[in-house]
């Protein structure tokens, strides 16, 4: 029986065609419930999951559950039908947030990074910007600890100075951008095929995204594996 990280990326969900588009739910309202979820937990996500798809309506609320032992996926399902479906979290690994236990166990030695000058909406975070403070405050997930976890990162919304800079301030970091050359490899068995390739879409480390085939013409679903290649088989982040 083939693993289900295996068929991960081809997963499917049908539903009937009778249910009113009214009341149905959209995969930007699920992403916003697992960015949330996770950002309880301490953790930055970016759920690999179509914002525009429609799901049927579910009288309760939605149940979010790790799987495979970890929160690099998870099972979302509805407590009052039986659809469920598996989602790709793609954690932010390189952004360590301080965990709530860790909050706890210092005194008044904590120190977050804030903004000594207020920045815009698209603005590129440089050291300048930054200043490291002491805090007794516990201000949960979420937030950095040191200035080059944040230096060169790119603001989601405009901030005031001192504002203390959290996850869901900043935009994804991604290592490909759209239309960028990539090399695609391909593992068949023992062999492996390589070619290149234009990027669709920008990417974070572990996401899934459409790459068009120099050779071929054809559009593929890869996983970001680095800053210049992807491969067609999933792997583990």
């Amino acid at each position: 029986m083939r693993s289900l990280l295996y068929i991960l990326p081809i997963i499917y969900v049908t539903f009937p065609m009778t249910t009113s588009m009214a009341n149905m739910l959209t995969g930007e309202m699920i992403r916003g419930q697992i960015v949330e979820t996770l950002q309880s937990k301490n953790l930055s996500a970016h759920p690999a999951i179509d914002r525009a798809r429609r799901f049927p309506d579910c009288s309760k609320p939605i149940s979010i559950k790790s799987i495979f032992g970890s929160w690099k996926t998870v099972q979302i399902s509805c407590p009052t039908s039986n659809w469920k479906i598996a989602v790709r979290t793609n954690i932010n690994k390189s952004s360590p947030f301080i965990r709530n236990m860790d909050l706890k166990s210092q005194n008044k030695s904590q120190h977050l990074i804030t903004l000594n000058t207020s920045l815009d909406r698209g603005d590129i975070i440089k050291e300048t910007h930054l200043a490291r403070i002491p805090q007794t405050k516990n201000f949960g997930g979420g937030v950095f600890n040191e200035k080059t976890q944040l230096i060169g990162r790119t603001l989601k919304q405009a901030l005031s100075v001192g504002t203390i800079v959290k996850a869901r301030h900043l935009n994804p970091d991604w290592i490909i951008l759209k239309d960028q050359v990539v090399d695609i490899e391909h593992q068949v068995g023992n062999i492996t095929i390589n070619a290149q390739g234009i990027a669709q879409e920008p990417g974070q480390i572990g996401q899934r995204i459409l790459v068009k085939n120099f050779n071929s013409g054809k559009k593929v679903l890869c996983w970001v594996e680095n800053d210049k290649k992807v491969t067609t088989n999933a792997k583990v982040y």
